[in-house]
Parts: structure tokens; sequence; C-alpha cells
């Protein structure tokens, strides 16, 4: 198993990250309109929304929304 130095990481490529957004409460409207547009579609409700499809999923574990 090697072992790269935490100095090492500094050379790497960096990801093009989104950045972190908190789910309120507020969000839950919006969330369920972008799916009701999509048709159910998860990824395409994340893309209206703007958001990953992995983000989507974790706002609807966290608004407690089962679509």
């Amino acid at each position: 198993k090697t072992t790269i130095p935490f100095s090492a990481y500094a050379e790497l490529p960096q990801l093009d990250a989104r950045p972190y957004i908190r789910v309120k409460k507020e969000d839950y409207q919006a969330v369920t309109n972008a799916l009701q547009r999509a048709g159910g579609n998860k990824t395409q409700a994340a893309k209206i929304l703007g958001l990953s499809p992995r983000q989507l999923h974790y706002r609807l574990l966290k608004l407690g929304i089962h679509f």
C-alpha cells in the first residue's frame, strides 16, 4: 500500500465541485414542483433545479419527500 504525502495533494488538479448549499424547509415546494415538471424523472428534476442527481437525492431524504 502506497501512501501519498499530504503535500502531493496540492499538485493534483482541482475538481469543479459545486458549493455546499444547506437544505431549508422552503426548498420543499421547489423540489416538488421540479419533480412534477419532470414527470417524476429525478435526473431531469435535478437539472431543472441546477443540482446533480446526488444533490437532489440528498434533498429528497432531508425533506422527507418520497416520489
